[in-house]
């Protein structure tokens, strides 16, 4: 399946200044086309819409994705990160690991059985962070998830690092 609208901002310049847009799908075009000329039309304003050196950040970051290759590479990337993460599945605080190319979830539970989620606040998910800071890693936490969407351009040493850092974190917050 495939989406009919995305909606797009920071990765479209590399971040390097702020850039919004809007994508659809020809299925989503083919419906304004067909409409009246006056109502049927994408009428949408961007806060810093039409700025030339946006423009011209989007468009080089364009020539980068496509001269590197950077979708192939980030699924290459992307498929042995996951590998990594899904071996962490061991840890009896790792409920479950989901992703797509280099972005991850990783559930974190109390109860593996029963998938019981660990309450706000918990200790465990405090030091889970703690110990991947103090080994080198920064993560993100919402809830008791870890989130994980590593830049497209991570080398392997990185993506090692990282997931060795939440190995021992989850080895620490389990002793």
């Amino acid at each position: 399946m495939k989406a009919d609208l995305w909606c797009l901002a920071k990765g479209i310049s590399s971040g390097y200044i702020p850039l919004g847009a809007t994508a659809v799908s020809s299925r989503v075009i083919q419906a304004f086309n067909g409409a009246d000329p006056v109502l049927g039309t994408i009428n949408h304003g961007y806060t810093y819409g039409a700025h030339p050196v946006a423009a011209a950040a989007a468009l080089a970051t364009l020539d980068i994705v496509e001269g590197e290759n950077i979708p192939a590479r980030a699924a290459r990337e992307g498929k042995y990160f996951l590998d990594r993460l899904h071996a962490m599945k061991r840890f009896r605080i790792v409920g479950d690991v989901r992703g797509v190319g280099l972005m991850a979830g990783i559930e974190l539970v109390a109860d593996k059985a029963t998938r019981a989620s660990f309450p706000a606040g918990a200790p465990e998910l405090a030091r889970v962070h703690r110990e991947t800071y103090k080994r080198g890693a920064m993560i993100r936490l919402s809830g008791a998830n870890i989130i994980l969407s590593p830049a497209l351009t991570i080398e392997r040493p990185q993506l090692d690092l990282l997931c060795d850092a939440l190995e021992g974190a989850f080895a620490a917050a389990e002793s």
